[in-house]
This record gives C-alpha cells, sequence and structure tokens, in this order.
C-alpha cells in the first residue's frame, strides 16, 4: 500500500472508534488522500477527522474539504429526509418494505452525514411488487430504465427530491449461480424482520443477524465481481460491533459455509483486527477460530478499486474472468474476451432480448477495449492481469477450487 493509502485507513479507523488519529502528515500527497476519500465516498468522514489536525494541513486542503463535504452532507441530510417521508406515506398505505443498508447502517456512526449514500435500498416480497411500483409512481417517482436484464431489482427516482432508491424482490441478482444460494439463505428474513429507530422514526429492517450476513455476502458479491472497498469492511465492523450481544455467530458461520464464503470472512476479520483494531470479540465473534490467512493482496485491491471495485474500465473488464469462474464457466484469454450468454445478457439488454446477438455484443466489447476511456493503453491484456490476480484470490479464500477452504 501507498502512504496516502495507509494513513486513509487511519483515518478510518480514528473515526469509527473515537480515537485520537495516529499518523504523520511527513511526505503525504494530499490530493491522493483526497481522492482516495472521493472514491470510496467517504469524503466528509477525512474532512471530520482532518478539521481537528487543520494546523498540519497545506493551504487550502482544508478548505476544499469543508466546502465539498458540506455539498455532500447537505445531500445526506436531504435525502434522509426524504427517504423518511417515503416511508412513512408507504406505511400509511399498508407498505412496510425492508430498509437494508443505507440509512440503517449510517445511523450507527457517530455523524451520519459523513458518510454518504448513492440510493436507499428497500427489500419487498415479490407478490408486491406491483403495489410498490405504483405507490411510488403516485408518490412522484419515476422508474428508471436499466441497461441489464435483471429482473430482481426496478430502480426508481424523485425529480423532486432527488432520492434514488432500488426495489428489490431478492437480496442478490441471479447471475452468478452463487447468488441462488444466496438468496436462499434470506427465505425466511421478512419473518425475522425487526423495526429500528433511524432520526426518531420506526424503520423495518432485516433482524441483526440477517442484516450481518448480507453486509458480508454483498461484500463478498461484488468481491467475486470486480471488488470492494474499504468503506465496506468499515460499514461491517460499525455494525457488528453495535449489534454483537444479538447476532448469532454459529448461525452467521453457518450461512456463509453454505455459500462458500467463510475464508472471505477469515480475511474480513483480520483486515477489522490489523487495520481497525477491531478484534473478533468485539464484533461478537468470541467463539469462532478463524484460519489464518494472507491479506495483503485483499488489503491492496480493496484500497485500489474504489467502493465497487470499479475504479477504471480496465477492472470492470476484467470481471468476466472471476464471475466466469464463480458460475464453474471457463477462467482464461478467451472468456475475458467472449464470455458466455450469462454475462453478456447482463451486460448489454439487447443480448437478454435476442440471445442470437451475442456475436455482436463480443464485436462491441472488444472494440469497447481497443477504443475505450483509456484509449492508448492495452486494456485487454491489463484485464487479463488484474482478472488473474483476482482469479487467484478467489482460490486462496476457497471461493473456487483450489485454495483453502
Amino acid at each position: 500500500m501507498t502512504n496516502e493509502e495507509k494513513t486513509f485507513i487511519d483515518v478510518i479507523s480514528a473515526y469509527i472508534s473515537a480515537k485520537e488519529l495516529n499518523a504523520a502528515f511527513d511526505g503525504i500527497d494530499f490530493s491522493e488522500l483526497i481522492k482516495l476519500s472521493e472514491i470510496h465516498k467517504l469524503t466528509p468522514l477525512l474532512y471530520s477527522v482532518l478539521k481537528k489536525n487543520e494546523a498540519h494541513l497545506p493551504d487550502g486542503v482544508g478548505e476544499y474539504l469543508k466546502k465539498r463535504s458540506m455539498v455532500l452532507g447537505a445531500r445526506v441530510i436531504s435525502q434522509t429526509d426524504a427517504y423518511l417521508k417515503l416511508l412513512s406515506s408507504l406505511n400509511e398505505i399498508g407498505l412496510y418494505p425492508i430498509t437494508v443498508k443505507g440509512i440503517v447502517i449510517r445511523s450507527l456512526y457517530p455523524e451520519p452525514w459523513v458518510r454518504p449514500s448513492s440510493d436507499e435500498d428497500l427489500y419487498i416480497n415479490k407478490e408486491e411488487k406491483e403495489k410498490y411500483e405504483t405507490a411510488l409512481i403516485n408518490l412522484g417517482f419515476k422508474k428508471r430504465v436499466q441497461n441489464d436484464e435483471d429482473d430482481t431489482v426496478s430502480a426508481f427516482c424523485s425529480d423532486t427530491s432527488g432520492l434514488h432508491l432500488e426495489v428489490h424482490t431478492f437480496l442478490f441478482p441471479r447471475f452468478p449461480s452463487i447468488n441462488e444460494k444466496m438468496n436462499a439463505l434470506f427465505e425466511k428474513s421478512f419473518e425475522r424482520a425487526v423495526f429500528t429507530t433511524a432520526e426518531n422514526q420506526s424503520i423495518k429492517t432485516l433482524c441483526p443477524t440477517d442484516h450481518l450476513i448480507f453486509l458480508i455476502l454483498h461484500s463478498f458479491k461484488h468481491f467475486i465481481y470486480c471488488g470492494f472497498g474499504i468503506r465496506q469492511i468499515a460499514d461491517l465492523a460499525v455494525f457488528a460491533r453495535h449489534y454483537r450481544d444479538e447476532i448469532d455467530s454459529d448461525r452467521v458461520v453457518s450461512a456463509l459455509k453454505k455459500v462458500s464464503a467463510l475464508g472471505f470472512f477469515d480475511a474480513l476479520l483480520k483486515i477489522c483486527k490489523e487495520y481497525f483494531d477491531i478484534g473478533k470479540d468485539e464484533l461478537g465473534f468470541a467463539a469462532y477460530e478463524p484460519k489464518d490467512c494472507n491479506t495483503e493482496n485483499l488489503i491492496n485491491d480493496v484500497m485500489s478499486g474504489g467502493i465497487y471495485g470499479n475504479s477504471d474500465i480496465v477492472r470492470v473488464h476484467s470481471s468476466t474472468i472471476t464471475l466466469s469462474a464463480a458460475d464453474g464457466k471457463s477462467t482464461g484469454a478467451l472468456s475475458a474476451l467472449f464470455p458466455p450468454y450469462s454475462i453478456m445478457k447482463n451486460r448489454y439488454s439487447y443480448v437478454g432480448k435476442c440471445p442470437v446477438l451475442l456475436p455482436v455484443s463480443w464485436v462491441q466489447r472488444i472494440i469497447t477495449y481497443i477504443f475505450g476511456k483509456n484509449k492508448g493503453a492495452d486494456n485487454a491484456s491489463q484485464s487479463l492481469e488484474i482478472g488473474a490476480k483476482r482469479l487467484a484470490m478467489l482460490k486462496q479464500y476457497g471461493v473456487i477450487s483450489g485454495g483453502k477452504k
């Protein structure tokens, strides 16, 4: 890791544990530090910590962070207000969606405004999908056109409030096939749902054990795709520490084992301990003994990929290798350049509607490699290199065969 990445992790650790920042700023490139805060969507958190050390900051840095954080923080406050009003309106007509992540997680941070969310996620019974769509449209929301054929989620936005929603009938998309096993873990989640309080309002959400399993598997899903960021690990640590006395650690371990995610969880526990100084006992897993593992490649991948591993188009393209592997398909160069229909239908909507156009999507993909955003760069070879490294991690953590389970 770079010095800036190490400092950024120190900042997050100091914030979530309410400790003094123990980091030297000598030799730190603050433009890189700010860039990290942007791709990991934690600029207000960076400002909240650094403003206490403003005397040690270069000219202009504190003022920039203040202005940027005020804009992002105001957006969070506005979004929160709009979402709570929406929930009240839905409750009045007898609809009680399960809220996941978003407002539930940021309400556990010392200052909720430091953790921006791009949207709010609602989990609903699929039998009520039409009721929700009608209600949202009547409340002024517009259904957004989506580029893929994933029928498990619908996106809505309000031009008035700027609030963006994702309404899920399943917590994970149908592809790759491992997601079906992950969804099966939540078949009884509606029966176990609970109410929590955020901003003095009652909100229906997953029970603490289900929510923690979901947070881990949400990161796991993105890990298989093209990566996940340090904020997701911070969310996990903040949530598990808060609810440690209510979480059934045995059920968490059992669930993760069923979907080959236990090795991945062991790595997350080690990262929490090594980088946030939050041990497994503090997270509610005192009786669990994780297997020791090397997390150097994982933490480097976490820091370079941004919040969802999509910091650049090269990483996104590399996901075909890991997605194919997770689905039991080929993992070589051909799979990167010519992914199967199961992947391409989710990338190019016309393939889902007309499978015979699969070869056309391959040509479009290759053209994007050559003439894409990183024009002049060898995107294909870079994607293959990143994909190979990430494939090795899938094996290392027992997600696919070839590593320790």
